[in-house]
Parts: structure tokens; sequence; C-alpha cells
């Protein structure tokens, strides 16, 4: 009596689990075939039927006329791979009697006789021509998107190159008459100094500042505008760098007694000038913005970063080694919510009557960072120095 209850239970248990496979079936509208392979019969669900457009059953010949000529091939290579490996899974056109053609995705395995030979199989049949549309819209879409940015990205290709000629002739242009203004000012004041007030004498004084502060941004314009990336690279000490930088700027280093400090650099490849004018303008900088009568003190320093640790950074290529320099400086800071503005163009945040300069030197260096493929930042705060953070790749 035991037994037999047993048996009721796990019949009771089977039909169930056949149940509940149905029902997860029917809710994915799959249509299910089984096959059997020796004797080239199939047998199918109304779901499959409808699927391959019939109302009834199709012979397992009439299945196979029905997919696409030029996805025949396709059907064949995954049927006999299936006959090997135990499993199937390939996606194909149908073409119904009316026509209209519709995609299909199937799966299935196959199960095999005490012989090892194939003897069954048993799928399912997915219509997927909804999907596939999609992705053929979508894939559209998107070809019809790149071309469209192709085509926008040539035109600002033109806009930029017909921008960078008009901003070279034009500070080329502009330089002449402000030399005028400048020679014409000094005469003035040399010969007639005597015949002038006071307040003119102040008026000629300040254009000709200005005439010169105007002449050195735009000189300033022209040396942004003509880096570029196709540039050569080479090996570039940047020892040497330094104290190239550290020669140009001569003079207000001796006016200021400034100090700056800095050993065993590393060699990268580079751009040599560009190197040169990031350099320049960062000391530059630093020397400019020195607090009161305190000497400058400006303090270089290199760090390695792996390639391991590269994805800390954003836009960094993981694959390549790189280096942090910091260029810290004792000078007046500034306000760390000001950190991005310090290097748009032209952006000033203080006084020029007390600091000169055109606003330009940080973007310059912005401009020669990135096309290193590297980062610039800063962090300061009023009053406390400031430190610039550039990450370069050493290869």
């Amino acid at each position: 009596m035991a037994v037999k209850i047993h048996h009721a239970k796990e019949l009771k248990s089977v039909g169930f689990a056949e149940e509940r496979a149905t029902l997860a079936i029917e809710s994915a509208d799959l249509g299910v075939f089984e096959m059997d392979i020796q004797s080239d019969t199939i047998e199918t669900n109304r779901r499959m039927d409808a699927i391959f457009g019939s109302g009834k059953p199709l012979s397992r010949k009439k299945y196979i006329e029905t997919i696409h000529p030029e996805d025949v091939p396709l059907r064949n290579s995954a049927f006999a791979d299936a006959m090997a490996t135990g499993h199937i899974a390939y996606e194909v056109r149908i073409v119904w009697d009316d026509g209209s053609v519709h995609w299909i995705k199937i799966a299935g395995r196959v199960f095999y006789d005490e012989q090892e030979r194939p003897a069954k199989m048993l799928g399912v049949v997915q219509e997927i021509t909804e999907q596939k549309e999609f992705e053929v819209e979508l894939a559209k879409q998107v070809d019809d998107r790149t071309r469209d940015l192709l085509y926008s990205n040539q035109e600002l290709q033109i806009i930029n190159a017909e921008l960078q000629q008009y901003v070279h002739v034009s500070s080329h242009d502009l330089q002449e008459p402000l030399r005028k203004i400048r020679i014409y000012t000094e005469m003035i004041l040399k010969r007639d100094h005597d015949k002038l007030s006071e307040a003119s004498k102040t008026h000629f004084t300040k254009i000709n500042a200005a005439a010169e502060r105007l002449s050195t941004s735009l000189k300033d314009l022209l040396n942004f505008n003509s880096i570029n990336k196709e540039d050569h690279y080479s090996a570039v000490d940047l020892n040497e760098v330094v104290r190239m930088a550290e020669s140009d700027l001569e003079l207000i280093v001796s006016q200021k007694s400034a100090v700056i400090n800095y050993t065993a650099l590393p060699v990268i490849r580079a751009i040599p000038v560009q190197m040169h004018q990031l350099f320049y303008n960062l000391l530059n900088n630093a020397l400019k913005f020195s607090q009161g009568e305190n000497a400058p003190q400006v303090d270089i320093r290199v760090n390695s970063i792996s390639s391991q640790n590269a994805h800390q950074y954003h836009h960094l290529d993981g694959s390549r080694k790189y280096l942090e320099i910091i260029v810290k400086d004792n000078g007046i800071g500034f306000d760390q919510n000001n950190a991005e503005k310090i290097f748009n163009m032209f952006q000033r945040l203080h006084d020029r009557r007390v600091f000169s300069g055109t606003g330009i030197g940080l973007a310059l260096c912005k401009k020669v960072v990135q096309n290193h493929a590297g980062k610039i930042w800063a962090s300061s705060a009023a009053g406390k120095g400031a430190s610039f953070h550039i990450i370069l790749p050493r290869d």
C-alpha cells in the first residue's frame, strides 16, 4: 500500500512539473517541437505551427522548405554541429505562403540512443521579427547619426582651420598699429615732456601701457593658437626644460630672490617646445603671484603612476604608464571654488593693476597637457599658495 501511495505522489509531482513547464512555454509564446531524427518525423504545438504561418502541423521537410534560401546553409551547418555537440541554436528567416518574411530563433538539445547515435531533438522556436526589425532600424539610425556627425566634424575642422588662420593673420596685422602707438606715445613723452601737463603725461603713459598689454596678449594668443597635436614627439629631459624656463625668467627670479627647487626629473616622450611652454607658464605664474615681500619658492616633484592605478583618473589609458608632476608655490593662492576657472582663456582672478598678465598662460598649459593625453588641475586656498598637478604619459 505504501508503495502505491509513493508511486501516486511521484506521478502527481511529474504532472505538476509538466503543467509548470507548459505554462512557462505558453507564457513565453514559444513554439515547441520534438523530432525523431531516425524516423525523420516531428511533433509540434499549435504555437509553432502559427509561427511558421500554418494553421496545422507540417512535415519536417515542409518546415525546412519554409526557411529562406539564403539562410539554408546556416541551418544545415547548425544542424550538423548539433549532431556532434548535442546542442543547437541559430536564427534564420522563414517565408510564409503569402510571401511575407519572418525571423525565428531556434534552440534545442539532442538526445542519443544506447549506441550513442542521435535519436531525438527537443527544442523551442521563438518569433523575433519585431526584434530584428528594431535592430535594423536602430543600426540605420546609428549609421545616419554617424554620417551626420562625420559631416559636422568635417565642417568644424574647416571652420577651425579658417578661425586659426584668421587669428594668426589678425594678430600679425594688429601688431603693427600697436607698435606705432607705442612709438609715437613714447616720442611725444620724450620730445614734449616739459610742455605736457601732469594729467597728459599720465594719460600717455596709460595709453602706452595698454598698447603693450594688448601686444603681449596677441603674442600669447598666437602661441595658444599654434599649439597642435601633430608636432614632433621626442625624448624630452624635464630637468633641461625647467633649466631653460628658469633661464628665460632669470630677471624676475633675480628681482624677487626666488628659489626653484627640483631634483632628478624624468625623461619622457613629448613635444619639446610645448613642454617648454608648459613649465615656463607654470613657473611664471608662481613667480608672478607671490606674497608681498616674501621671496617666492617653487617646489617641483614627480610621482610615478602605474598602469594599474591609471584607472583612478578619468580618461587615462589603463595600458600606459604615467607620471604626476606637482608644481607647488608659496604665493597668494586662490579660492578653490575658482580651480576650474583659472584654466579658461582670458580668465583673471586678481586686479591687473597689481598683477600683470593676459589670462592666457594657464589656458595654454591646459591645452598642452590635453595634447599629450594628460590631465591638469590645481588645488589651493587663499593666502596659502597653490599646487598644480599635471599627469602625463611617460612614453
